[in-house]
């Protein structure tokens, strides 16, 4: 299996059962770096919908109590490949 995909490429591939294994795992290590911080992560998008086919990548939203804080984690996040990308003055981690 693989994740992501190619600039430029869309390609829809059938639900693959380990999708909800990554992002669970990668909830898991978001909850142990941002702690108390969360008050929510989701896995979410075409990925989390085990009936249609998905594009491979997987989306994952994070509700937080303040979102200045989170800046904070950004080193912590950087060690575990997250890649933090500013647009529309909105800080995401890929």
């Amino acid at each position: 299996m693989s994740l992501g995909l190619k600039r430029g490429v869309v390609q829809l591939e059938p639900h693959d059962k380990q999708w909800d294994e990554i992002a669970v795992q990668t909830i898991k290590i978001l909850k142990a770096i941002l702690g108390d911080d969360v008050i929510d992560i989701q896995h979410i998008g075409s990925t989390a919908i085990p009936a249609i086919k998905a594009k491979p990548i997987i989306d994952i939203v994070v509700g937080v109590t303040d979102f200045d804080r989170i800046i904070s984690y950004n080193e912590q996040l950087r060690k575990e490949s997250f890649i933090a990308v500013q647009m529309w003055n909105i800080n995401f981690f890929m």
